[in-house]
């Protein structure tokens, strides 16, 4: 989310050296466009809105994950990240491919026990 905010920040910044006009009054651009707006380079709001919100459930999903057994994150970030398959998670965990889907399924279990009860970030942190 602050990678987003500085990216928006330096657009309006560098926008409003230019010079002071309405968000969307057309203005031109250097190609002599006069559809431009300054409000159509922040980019639509529920754009702006859909990233923030997909930003705080990556990191929401990413504290739960961490949150997990060893076992059980380690065999979501190879599965997941790394896209190993569960006979090579065995491998390096020393288990069987079995054993690997079992606990691919208690974790899966775990995240949507977690994920499913909370409703913001701040829940998460009070468990």
């Amino acid at each position: 989310m602050e990678a987003d905010s500085a990216t928006l920040f330096n657009r309006v910044t560098n926008l409003a050296y230019s010079y002071i006009l309405s968000l969307d009054a057309p203005s031109g651009s250097s190609d002599g466009d006069e559809g431009f707006s300054l409000l159509s380079q922040l980019g639509d709001s529920d754009t702006i809105q859909r990233d923030i919100e997909f930003e705080q459930l990556q990191k929401t999903l990413t504290w739960v994950i961490e949150q997990l057994p060893t076992q059980e994150r380690t065999t979501l970030k190879l599965y997941y990240f790394q896209q190993l398959p569960f006979n090579e998670i065995g491998k390096r965990l020393g288990l069987s491919e079995s054993w690997v889907s079992r606990i691919h399924k208690r974790a899966l279990e775990q995240l949507r026990m977690k994920l499913g009860k909370k409703k913001s970030v701040d829940d998460f942190l009070t468990m």
